[in-house]
């Protein structure tokens, strides 16, 4: 049985087309202008998805939580840095403690004979997040 489609359109300013149109060289996988706009859309619905999962809403349809946290947690880490460089990266806090800005830096000076202490546990939570490659 053949499955019906329609086809469905968004309008896009012309600022946005060339937004677009800018980043495409980076998706050498991308087929054609349209292959490349649907590859947008598909990672924006994943983050909207994400969100809807993260502020307590259901998973998609036929699809678990621990899968969109895998398809998304490659995505994500790739902007860790941009957000760490402006001073934006969340600290994480535990479970039910959610997310808090960034705590601000020290104000003192480190002492030569200051020991920096690190929680046994942080290893294992950086590779649950897939920092594994740090």
């Amino acid at each position: 049985m053949r499955r019906p489609t329609a086809v469905k359109s968004i309008r896009l300013t012309s600022e946005e087309i060339r937004r677009a149109a800018r980043l495409q060289r980076f998706f050498p996988e991308a087929a054609s202008e349209a292959d490349f706009h649907r590859t947008i859309f598909l990672r924006g619905l994943l983050v909207l998805e994400a969100e809807v999962v993260g502020a307590g809403g259901p998973p998609p349809p036929g699809q678990s939580e621990a899968a969109l946290v895998g398809m998304l947690t490659p995505r994500i880490l790739t902007v860790l840095a941009l957000l760490e460089r402006h001073g934006k990266l969340p600290r994480l806090a535990g479970a039910s403690g959610g997310l808090s800005e960034a705590a601000p830096p020290a104000t003192q000076p480190k002492k030569d004979n200051d020991i920096d202490m690190v929680d046994a546990s942080a290893d294992d939570d950086m590779q649950s997040l897939g920092a594994d490659f740090l």
